[in-house]
């Protein structure tokens, strides 16, 4: 459990920004990434080629989360905002510096039960607890699946 952490900025921003968010993710290497969208819940390894339609994307990886909201203006291309928490306290974003250190409300939760699971993509997190990783003073929440205790 983690009580503070490092908080950097994640704004690819201008043209080819979904890209320029798959790429910069890539470069973090292996991740877990979550969202929910038309088709139901997603859970993958990396993020897909295309933005999907979605308001939240959820990455984590070895003490690092990840956080991204893809907005759509109208009659425009995805826009990307975001956030990385690492446990790491010299930790930052490749390229944003060193980042905030932020208190962290650290919590679990078995959110998933079985008679929830009937959607699409809910199956695969039968076994698992969300882990969420507030950070109060941001109104910013971090999401990682771990496996149920």
């Amino acid at each position: 459990m983690i009580t503070s952490a490092t908080l950097t900025a994640w704004l690819p921003g201008g043209p080819g920004e979904w890209a320029a968010t798959v790429q910069r993710a890539s470069d973090l290497g292996e991740m877990s990434w979550l969202w929910a969208d038309l088709g139901g819940l997603q859970h993958a390894g990396s993020l897909p080629e295309a933005a999907p339609i979605t308001g939240c994307i959820w990455g984590w990886a070895d003490q690092r989360w990840v956080r991204l909201r893809v907005d759509y203006p109208i009659g425009g291309a995805a826009r990307v905002y975001g956030a990385m928490l690492t446990a790491d306290p010299n930790a930052g974003a490749a390229g944003e510096g060193a980042g905030t250190r932020v208190q962290v409300r650290d919590t679990r939760t078995d959110a998933f039960r079985s008679s929830h699971s009937r959607g699409p993509g809910l199956s695969a997190l039968k076994g698992h607890q969300v882990r969420c990783l507030s950070v109060p003073a941001r109104s910013l929440t971090f999401v990682e699946l771990v496996p149920q205790r």
